[in-house]
């Protein structure tokens, strides 16, 4: 923000802080804008008659310098950039959060897939126990009858004769 003066007639050399103190008010407390006019000059708050005890400052500063004990800045421009930073980070902030919930909710699908592809693996590896075994069952009981029949072949043989 800067502050231009069109006319500088029956403007005082004076810069102490009471008289700069307009300049940093914001506009919606003291009713003017950041441009004075010659009509404006009327509502520039009269010099104190008191005197005031100078500070000593150091050397090069100008007296409306920013520090301690210097008047405030407009602030409401100042909020208004926070309060869009803080949105900005908050919908960043809600955007990660969404993101981490996606993720975990992945994992989670990808260890539950994991768990059943194992109980799938296992159960397999049982079945084929399971069908090895029978085949040696059936295995063992076909030669079991292949010899049955060879014995009562043998035996109406020997009947026979």
């Amino acid at each position: 923000m800067s502050l231009h003066i069109f006319s500088d007639e029956s403007v005082t050399g004076d810069k102490s802080a009471e008289n700069c103190d307009f300049l940093f008010s914001p506009p919606e407390l003291t009713g003017r804008s950041s441009v004075l006019r010659l009509s404006q000059k009327e509502n520039v708050p009269p010099k104190s008659t008191d005197k005031a005890v100078k500070e000593p400052r150091a050397a090069g500063l100008a007296p409306c310098d920013l520090g301690p004990g210097a008047p405030l800045l407009p602030v409401g421009p100042i909020v208004d950039v926070l309060q869009y930073s803080q949105k900005n980070l908050d919908s960043a902030v809600e955007a990660t959060q969404k993101e981490n919930e996606v993720m975990e909710e992945s994992q989670r699908q990808k260890e539950l897939a994991k768990a059943e592809m194992q109980k799938v693996l296992k159960e397999k590896v049982q079945l084929m126990a399971d069908l090895h075994s029978m085949e040696k069952s059936f295995s063992d009981l076909f030669k079991r009858f292949e010899k049955q029949k060879e014995n009562k072949e043998s035996l109406k043989k020997c009947v026979e004769d």
